[in-house]
């Protein structure tokens, strides 16, 4: 709650939006986008404890990152340069963040999140 509040306290004007990561995966963001496009391209390192689970039960990764939240906790949807400094705001905490992608205006009007990571596919939603 304290990085929260910092981060409301000084930046709320350029905070665009703010999802807790948890039920509904990466896609959760697409019940509250009705135009961009999302990209995810640089995503935080799957923790040990996904793979396994994707590998004892088979599920593909588009469903994985759609259900769970494969090791992204907090999305901060904000502008390059207040990304950068709410960063730094984590680190003055010990809280480890990165920037995981951008947005941009979808082409055909429709919202979509595409994901790409290093073992799989882009997968969109």
């Amino acid at each position: 709650l304290p990085v929260i509040k910092e981060i409301l306290d000084r930046y709320s004007p350029n905070i665009h939006g703010i999802v807790h990561n948890t039920g509904g995966g990466y896609s959760k963001v697409s019940h509250y986008n009705s135009t961009l496009e999302i990209v995810k391209d640089n995503l935080l390192e799957v923790p040990p404890v996904f793979k396994l689970i994707q590998t004892q039960q088979n599920t593909d990764w588009k469903e994985m990152f759609k259900v769970f939240n494969c090791g992204c906790r907090l999305e901060v949807y904000t502008d390059a340069s207040t990304a950068q400094d709410i960063i730094s705001i984590g680190e003055h905490y010990g809280i480890s963040a990165q920037i995981i992608g951008y947005c941009r205006p979808s082409e055909d009007g429709k919202p979509s999140i595409k994901l790409r990571t290093s073992f799989t596919e882009e997968i969109t939603f």
